[in-house]
């Protein structure tokens, strides 16, 4: 009969004694389950039967000695209802802030629109803007790319008061989707021209209740005929006149935090508004090389 040797002996020892720590950390690790769910069991009957005291105890009393003194002397009754219902109004609103600017502010940034990131798409977008009004014939009063909310840059333009109503609708139609004609162009399809293409529709709309076509354009009286009709009216527009919209781009990624009004827009002088001259003749395509940018 062969005996174990004392290394066998000496690894059986250790293995029993692993295997009483496994049992002991096991227990303890039981242990300390069997606590923690008795505790919660435990504040979860003393946590109602708490308030319930404290409703007996003070709630109660204090309620109805209020609406005691309420009853028995009406102006103080009302001055306390005013009282609870201010701090009321005050709490609620703390709490809606509290939540709009911290809890809140992860969603409200998802929802945010796409705007155009790098300062040569937004500048390019904003200069098709400048140079499609002045073609139309107005006059940009002010521009630039600066960051403000859901907003990547600005635009600022008026129309001539003399010019009839449909041909300004006209003018402001082409305006609002050269921004976008210029992105899709370049192969951004963002969400940037969102607010553009909403005004665009509702230019679309005037156009279609005044009853006649605006000067320079002999499609259908539809949203569909109008808004094709615009931007490529946009697009022949920004291809005759693409050096001075690179100039103007330039100026504008340059100096990214400035306003450019029409005496720091010379480039503008040289476009002229195509009912003055005949529409542009050259109608080549608004193509993603000629706008292409670094």
């Amino acid at each position: 009969m062969r005996h174990p040797t004392a290394s066998e002996l000496a690894r059986a020892l250790v293995d029993r004694a692993q295997d009483g720590a496994l049992r002991c950390e096991e227990a303890a690790m039981n242990h300390q389950r069997l606590t923690a769910a008795a505790m919660f069991a435990v504040m979860s009957m003393l946590v109602p039967l708490g308030l319930a005291w404290a409703w007996v105890q003070w709630l109660s009393p204090t309620v109805w000695t209020t609406l005691e003194a309420a009853a028995a002397n009406p102006d103080e009754g009302a001055g306390a209802l005013t009282t609870i219902g201010l701090m009321s109004i005050v709490a609620w609103a703390g709490v809606k802030a509290a939540r709009t600017s911290r809890f809140n502010r992860p969603r409200v940034e998802a929802n945010q629109w796409d705007l155009p990131a790098s300062p040569q798409h937004r500048a390019r977008h904003e200069a098709a803007h400048a140079v499609t009004i002045a073609a139309m014939g107005g006059a940009v009063v002010s521009l630039d790319i600066r960051r403000s909310g859901n907003q990547g840059g600005q635009c600022l333009a008026h129309l001539p008061d003399a010019m009839p109503a449909v041909d300004s609708l006209w003018a402001q139609l082409v305006h609002a989707l050269a921004g976008n004609a210029i992105d899709l162009a370049g192969g951004h399809h963002d969400q940037g021209a969102q607010s553009d293409i909403g005004c665009a529709i509702q230019t679309a709309a005037g156009i279609i209740s005044t009853g006649h076509r605006p000067a320079g354009y002999d499609g259908p009286l539809t949203f569909d005929g109008l808004l094709s009709g615009a931007r490529d009216q946009a697009g022949i527009i920004l291809t005759v006149y693409n050096d001075q919209l690179e100039s103007i781009v330039a100026r504008l990624v340059n100096r990214p935090g400035a306003r450019f009004t029409t005496r720091q827009l010379p480039e503008l002088e040289q476009v002229h508004h195509v009912l003055d001259r005949g529409s542009p003749t050259h109608a080549a395509p608004l193509t993603p090389s000629a706008v292409a940018h670094a």
